[in-house]
Parts: C-alpha cells; structure tokens; sequence
C-alpha cells in the first residue's frame, strides 16, 4: 500500500501531495495499491508499472504522469486498474497523462472505467508549434476502457487523446456508453469520444484491429479531429458503432485522415471509407540565397509549403550554430555569431553553404543548398560618426544605437537584398535632437543641407518649411555632379512625414517646379519630373508617413508612386531633369505651412523591395527615438 510500505530504491513517496516519484533509471513496481487519490510520476528511463491500481478520488488531477522534469524515452505500464469510482471532480483530467517530448511508452492489458475525465493523453498544450519535440514511438494495446464522465450530463470524457507525438493504437476495446441509473439523462452527455485528435504535433499515428462502441445514443464521434497538420494518420481494421446519427468520424477528418477496412460493430457492414491522402512531395518555399552583413549575427528559418521535419547539413564546421527540431512544422535555426572573420573581407566576400532536406508525413524529401554570401561592413558608419564629432555633435547612446542598425539595415535590405546606401544621393534624418545634426547627409559628407530663411525645427519632432521662404537647401544639382545617381531615366525622391498641412503644401522640392507635394486628389500641375501626393489613396485622402515617387523611363506612363507597401503609376511628362539644385520644405505652388518632415532623400530609382526595405528601417528608426509610436 503506497504510503504504508517501503518503495523500492528510486522511488520516494511525498505524504503532502499523495505522489510516489521514480527518478531513478529501471525501477520496477508491481501490485502496488495508489487508491485513496495517490498518484505516480515516472521521470527517468526504463520504469515498469505493472499489476497495481488507481482511483480518482475528488482532488486527484492525474493518475500517472509520464514525465514532469524529465522526458524519458522508455517506459512500461501493464495490468494495472483505474477506477473513477464514478466520482465527480473538477480537477480529474487524466488517468495517464505524458508530457511533451516523452516517448516511448507502453500501455497494455489495463482497464479503464467510470472516470470523471479523460483516460490517456499526449500533450500539454493544443496550440499549434508549442512543441519543440517529439519522442519515440509510443504503443497502447490490449487495454480496455469503460464508461466515463457518468456522474455529470455535460461532462467531457475522451478515453485517448493524443496532440503529439508517435503511436500504435491496437487490439483495445472502448465501450463509452453512458451510465444511466435512472437520475441521469444519458443522452445529453457531453463530447465523449473514444479516440480525439489535436493534430497539431502529431507526427504519426496508426490505430487498428480495434472495437469502438458506445455512441449509439450520443451526438459525438468515436472517433474526433480538432486540428489539420497530422503528417500520417491511418485508421484501418477496426470495428465501430456509428454515433446516433450515423456517424463515426468527425466531418472534418477527411482532410486529415486515411482509413480501410472498418466495418460496423453491429451490422458489420462496411463503413464509408476516408481515402488515403495523395501526397506531394514538399517545395521549401524560403530563398536559396542571402546576403548577410560581416561580423553581424544572423539567423534564418526555412519555411516549405506543407508540414514537414527538417534535417540540416553543412560543411562549414564551426561557422555555424545549429538548432534542429525534428517535429511537424518546426524549423531548424541556422545562426552565424559573427559571420566572416575580417580575413574574409580582403577577398570581398565569402559564400558558407547549408543543405536543408524537408521530409513529409509520407516519407517524401526536398533538399536544398542554401548559400549565403558576406558582404564587408559599411564603412560609412564609422564616417559619419566622424562627421558628427567634427562637428561636436557626437549622438547620445540611445540615437546611437538607433543609427547603428539604420545604416545596418540600408547596407542589406532585409527584402530587397541590396545595398540601399549605393542607391542613395542624399538622405536627411531631419527627426534629430538638434538643427546641426538634422541637417547632415547620412551617405556621404557632401550635400549637407544649409538653413534659408526661417523654417521650424522642433527636435525629436523634424523639419517644417514655411512654404516657399523658409526650407533647407541641399545644393543637389544631378546635371552638375558627374557621379550621381538621380538621372532623367533612372532617379527617386521621397520624404517620410511626422504630420501633414494643407492641401499641395511642400515637402521636397526638386528643383524649381518638381516636387512632392503633401495631398490632395490629384498632384499638383506643374511641368514635372518626379510629382506625387503623399500616400494618395483611391478616394483622395492622405496620411502621414513613407512616400517615395521613381522615374525608369524618359517620358509617358512612368511614374510609380509607393508606399513601402504598394504602388501606383501616374502619367507626366517627358521632360529632363532639372537644373536648380533641390530644397525640403519649400512647395510650388506657395501655400500653407507643410507638415513636419522626418526624412527626406533623393538618388537613383528603387525597386518596390527596396521602397520597402528603406520604409522599414526608417520606421524602426523613429520609433527607437519615440518620434511615432510603434
């Protein structure tokens, strides 16, 4: 009797709580009585349960825990009762019940019956990828299991419930029909199932040979699904009664399930069968090749598009850190600390190379070499914050790291795969603590703007011109400097608003007569080269935030106007580029003060992942420096 006779060494049995704990490889218990609400926690490999006998009592949570801080991969138990008593509890939910990660148990020739709740179950949660891993293949056989959740119309009794793992189910007989002593209405019973899947880290799982009974009065199904990414579930050869609408799987198993053989329990009449699912072999959907920046950690997680278990392999030994979790729709993650030492950056690049292989539920395989290319760190940032000492501007630690991974993100976009910086004339991160710092250029030390009249700045806010007499200078000419980007076919300007004024107000002027203009239904209507509104939607309103306009062509339809997110084309004319140099702030024609500016740039034109990749780390930006809330 627990708690009056000695355990074998191994065990220890905690009066507090009613539980014997086994932490100890190979301990064997047998013909032990756990009645009175006692229960066992098996938490090391090779422990054997056999002939002994449980009960629910009323404050009993589980019989037998499969693993609580251990998750042992081998484990036995045989012949062993659980009685419910037909008591009523609020806090029964398991006779056994196996932690996530266990594997490898066996359940045989037990016999289950009159318990308030569910018998055995697999799994600790029933969301999808909250399981890392899944143990070994798991059996439960010749068992039988009786009448459940009798004591309450609206209970929910599952004899097996299983959300991971690997498992043969066999040779059991489940007969879950409810008790009825004449108090109890046994046709309103709740959801009482022989057998329910979660299927949310169910690996595989085959059930046969198998009598499934006792539905014949219940809405529910012997057998239940609540989930769709079982990679192989096979039910095949058993007996089953329908439920009392003829049904013996759930409706939507179909897309889940493959099954053969079974026939009526009564009638013995063949069962409308679920056909074996056609499987494709899986197509890894992320890309094949990346480019990372060197001495930056990186990491990266393929995707495919079905579930699948992933393997990895890769012959760049100490380069990489791998994580590899072998369960439906996880991810391995490949992670470089400081990706390419600086003997790398001598030759300019170095290419490490992973092989990713994808395995579906039916045994079909994808590989892929992905290969990843390290480009040498911009040595940009180390100039501008040179530029910035010079001029006794150093940035504080916050902004600091704020610029950190702005440059960071424009030497590789995360979409685009380019270098943002080497498409850029100018960019002014106008959202600065004072005027000096507002005003210089993050790309290389020319171009900073100068201050004309008197347009507002408010620091950690951004820049506002007056309209036509207050605006910053840039004194960007492209028809003058011979290494610019922005030409009459290739070229971008943009701004990334704070707030917004009137309709047609300012923001960046290219020129004389071109610029971004900040609303309004339609662009402003001057002879143009560059011309948008700001975020112009289908029904004329405007927002604040990310514009940027593109020129590819000489002339016609050839203005694409994007928010980082989407794009439009706008007609306007075939005109070459002008030859004033650019402003921010100042609006042709005049009109009311403009909104506040965060941002302005000017170079050659950019791919929508470029738009976006430059969107993005701006937002970042601002956000960092609380100028916009995330």
């Amino acid at each position: 009797m627990v708690g009056t006779d000695t355990l074998p060494s191994g065990a220890s049995y905690d009066s507090g709580t009613k539980r014997v704990t086994v932490s100890t490889a190979g301990v064997t218990l047998d013909g032990w009585d756990f009645t009175g609400g006692k229960s066992l926690a098996m938490n090391a490999e090779g422990i054997t349960l056999r002939n002994s006998k449980f009960d629910a009592g009323t404050n009993l949570t589980q019989c037998v825990v499969y693993g609580t801080t251990a998750t042992p991969q081998s484990g036995l138990i045989e012949r062993c009762s659980f009685d419910g008593a037909r008591a009523i509890s609020a806090t029964y939910n398991a006779s056994i019940k196996c932690k996530d990660g266990t594997g490898g148990l066996t359940i045989q020739l037990c016999d289950f019956r009159d318990m308030p709740a569910d018998n055995v179950v697999a799994g600790e949660s029933n969301s999808p990828g909250s399981l890392l891993v899944l143990g070994a293949q798991s059996t439960i056989r010749r068992n039988t299991f009786g009448t459940g959740a009798w004591g309450n119309p609206s209970a929910h009794y599952d004899a097996i419930t299983l959300n991971c793992g690997d498992w043969l189910v066999y040779e059991n007989y489940f007969d879950l029909t409810p008790f009825n002593d004449g108090t109890q209405a046994g046709t309103t019973y709740g959801t009482n199932n022989c057998l329910r899947l979660f299927g949310f880290n169910l690996l595989r799982l085959d059930v046969y040979n198998s009598i499934l009974t006792g539905h014949e009065t219940l809405s529910s199904y012997p057998l239940d699904v609540n989930g769709d990414s079982i990679l192989s579930a096979r039910i095949r050869d058993n007996l089953i009664r329908p439920n009392a609408g003829g049904g013996w799987r759930h409706p939507g198993a179909g897309a889940i399930l493959q099954s053969s053989g079974n026939r009526n329990a009564q009638s013995q009449a063949p069962l409308v069968e679920i056909p074996a699912k056609t499987y494709t072999p899986p197509a890894i959907t992320s890309t094949a090749t990346r480019n990372i920046v060197e001495s930056t950690p990186f990491t990266f997680e393929p995707t495919a598009d079905q579930p699948v278990t992933w393997s990895v392999s890769t012959p760049e030994t100490g380069k990489w850190t791998l994580t590899t979790a072998p369960t439906a729709g996880s991810k391995p993650t490949l992670a470089f600390a400081t990706p390419a030492q600086s003997a790398n950056s001598a030759a300019g690049s170095k290419v490490y190379t992973a092989t990713l292989t994808a395995t579906n539920g039916a045994g079909q395989t994808t590989s892929q070499t992905v290969n990843f290319t390290v480009i040498v760190a911009p040595a940009r940032k180390v100039s501008f914050y040179d530029q910035l000492v010079a001029l006794n501007e150093t940035p504080a630690a916050p902004r600091k790291s704020a610029y950190d991974t702005l440059l960071d993100a424009l030497t590789l976009g995360a979409t685009s795969q380019t270098k943002i910086l080497d498409r850029l004339d100018f960019l002014y991160v106008l959202e600065a603590p004072t005027l000096l710092m507002a005003r210089q250029n993050l790309i290389a030390d020319r171009y900073n703007a100068t201050v004309v009249g008197a347009p507002v700045f408010v620091a950690g806010q951004g820049f506002r011109g007056n309209g036509g007499t207050g605006y910053l200078e840039t004194g960007y000419n492209p028809t003058v400097a011979t290494d610019d980007k922005f030409t009459q076919t290739d070229s971008c300007a943009g701004v990334y608003t704070r707030t917004l004024g009137g309709i047609n107000d300012g923001y960046l002027v290219l020129g004389t007569q071109v610029g971004i203009q900040s609303g309004g239904t339609t662009a402003a209507t001057v002879s143009s080269r560059l011309v948008t509104t700001a975020n112009m939607t289908t029904t004329g309103s405007f927002l604040p935030g990310f514009v940027n306009a593109n020129r590819t062509t000489a002339g016609g339809n050839n203005y694409t106007i994007g928010s980082g997110d989407s794009r439009e084309t706008v007609n306007r004319g075939t005109l070459a580029i002008t030859s004033a140099t650019f402003a921010v702030g100042k609006s042709v024609p005049n009109t009311s003060a403009g909104g506040q500016i965060m941002a302005a740039w000017a170079g050659g034109s950019l791919t929508q992942a470029e738009e976006t990749d430059l969107r993005n780390a701006l937002r970042t930006f601002f956000i960092a420096t609380g100028a916009i809330a995330a």
